[in-house]
């Protein structure tokens, strides 16, 4: 049922790299390979390094939530997400993966706070709409949940927009030899 990033596991590395401690890019690094690698147990290790050499480093915090929902941790990934945010109360990416996190345990009333928190700043991701869809059926408010399903269907509509199609001409457009 849990499906992260919204929750792009260490995409607060890939994004915004200004996050990382400049000391510590190297375990960063590692880190990241390690949860490529799905060794979550080791990458936690290291972003708990990371923790441990700068406590305000809201790279550790939020990766290590990240990596703590995917060992199905949820009650230490919501801890880490929450310390993370009380280091920036308006990250997007906290804010949203907080949600959903709440949503996917059943917490909704606080889901459809940080989903709404995440939207003001972040109006245009579907995901977001999605998980906010979800926690409002939790509530058992249909009509909205069925606006923020429509709004993440506009959405995703809109991305594919711009993109190269396979070009097979037709017989008034091919060239004769």
């Amino acid at each position: 049922m849990f499906s992260l990033l919204a929750l792009s596991p260490l995409a607060a590395s890939d994004l915004y790299p200004s996050r990382i401690p400049d000391d510590e890019r190297d375990t960063a690094q590692r880190a990241a390979k390690l949860v490529s690698k799905q060794r979550y147990d080791d990458a936690a290790n290291l972003y708990r390094v990371i923790i441990q050499e700068h406590p305000d480093s809201l790279y550790g915090w939020f990766n290590l939530g990240v990596v703590r929902v995917r060992q199905g941790e949820y009650a230490a990934g919501r801890t880490a997400f929450l310390h993370a945010l009380t280091l920036a109360p308006n990250d997007e990416m906290c804010l949203a993966d907080l949600g959903i996190v709440e949503s996917d345990t059943g917490h909704a009333e606080d889901a459809v706070k940080y989903l709404l928190a995440a939207l003001k700043l972040l109006p245009n991701d579907p995901t977001t709409h999605e998980y906010l869809s979800q926690a409002y059926e939790q509530l058992g408010r249909h009509g909205d949940a069925q606006a923020e399903e429509a709004k993440a269907a506009e959405l995703r509509k809109g991305q594919g927009m711009f993109q190269l199609q396979d070009f097979e001409p037709d017989d008034k457009t091919r060239h004769s030899s």
